[in-house]
C-alpha cells in the first residue's frame, strides 16, 4: 500500500472532496410590500381593469365613479397605465381625400397621486401628467421601494362622518374629491399660469394655460391662442421645466 504524498500516512482523506452543505434557497421578492397587502393591491388593480374594459365612449356615471373609488386605493403606487391614442392618416385618391383613423397606444408610468372624477394624475419627473378615464386601457403595478403608504379610505370617511360634515370636508379638497369626485378642469384651476403640453388625437400643443372650463381649456404660446375640447385630451402634462424633453 502506497503511502500518501502529501501527508505520508497510509490511510487519508486528503483526495477526498469536502461534502456540500446545503444552504436555502429563497425566491426573489417581487414587491417591497407586504405580501397581504401586495395581494389587497393585486385584487384592486384587477377590478379597475374590469371596470375600465366596461367603460364606452358614453361613461356610466356608477361605473366612473367606482373606478374612482379603486384608484383612490392605489394612491401612493407606482403604475404603469396604457392609454389609448388615435391619430388621422389623410390620403389623397385623384380628386378625393380619405380620412383613415389609426389607433396606438401610449404607455406612461408615474405614481399615482389623485383619482378625480374622470381623470387620474400621475406625478413622474417631468411633471404632473393627467388621463381621462374614457381614455385609459390598463393599469399595472411597478413595484418601487419609494412607494407611500396607500390611503385609509375607511379611516378618512370615518374621521370625516364623526366630526362635523359640512365644515370639516370643505376645507380639505382631498375630501370633497373622495366623497364627491373633482372633475379634471377643477383640478386644473391649480395649474393656471403653468407652462403645460396637450396631446390630443390630431395635435401636440405646448403653452401657457390661461383657463379650464367644463368643456375646453385655453392655451397661449407663441402661435396664439388655442381652445382645446377636454374631452378630445389624449394627456395633459405639467411641464416642470420647459427645457427638458419628456
Amino acid at each position: 500500500m502506497k503511502r500518501c504524498k502529501k501527508c505520508k500516512k497510509l490511510t487519508c482523506s486528503c483526495n477526498k472532496s469536502n461534502p456540500k452543505i446545503p444552504t436555502p434557497v429563497f425566491s426573489s421578492p417581487t414587491s417591497s410590500l407586504p405580501k397581504a397587502q401586495l395581494n389587497e393591491l393585486k385584487f384592486c388593480i384587477d377590478e379597475a381593469n374590469q371596470l375600465l374594459q366596461s367603460l364606452g365612449s358614453e361613461s356610466d356615471v356608477n361605473n366612473t365613479r367606482q373606478l374612482q373609488l379603486h384608484f383612490l386605493k392605489l394612491q401612493g403606487v407606482n403604475v404603469k397605465i396604457k392609454i389609448n391614442c388615435k391619430f388621422i392618416e389623410r390620403t389623397k385618391d385623384e380628386d378625393t381625400i380619405k380620412n383613415r383613423v389609426i389607433e396606438t397606444i401610449e404607455e406612461k408610468a408615474g405614481l399615482l397621486s389623485i383619482a378625480g372624477r374622470d381623470f387620474i394624475q400621475l406625478n413622474t419627473n417631468c411633471g404632473p401628467i393627467f388621463i381621462l378615464y374614457t381614455r385609459l386601457i390598463s393599469l399595472s403595478h411597478i413595484n418601487n421601494s419609494q412607494e407611500e403608504e396607500p390611503y385609509d379610505l375607511e379611516m378618512l370617511k370615518n374621521k370625516a362622518l364623526v366630526l362635523n360634515f359640512g365644515e370639516f370636508v370643505s376645507k380639505r379638497p382631498t375630501l370633497i374629491n373622495l366623497f364627491f369626485g373633482i372633475p379634471l378642469y377643477q383640478q386644473l384651476q391649480y395649474y393656471i399660469g403653468e407652462t403645460i403640453q396637450v396631446k390630443t388625437d390630431q395635435l401636440m400643443i405646448t403653452g401657457t394655460l390661461l383657463s379650464a372650463t367644463e368643456n375646453n381649456i385655453h392655451i397661449k404660446n407663441q402661435k396664439g391662442n388655442h381652445h382645446v375640447n377636454i374631452y378630445d385630451i389624449t394627456f395633459l402634462q405639467i411641464l416642470k421645466n420647459k427645457w427638458i424633453k419628456c
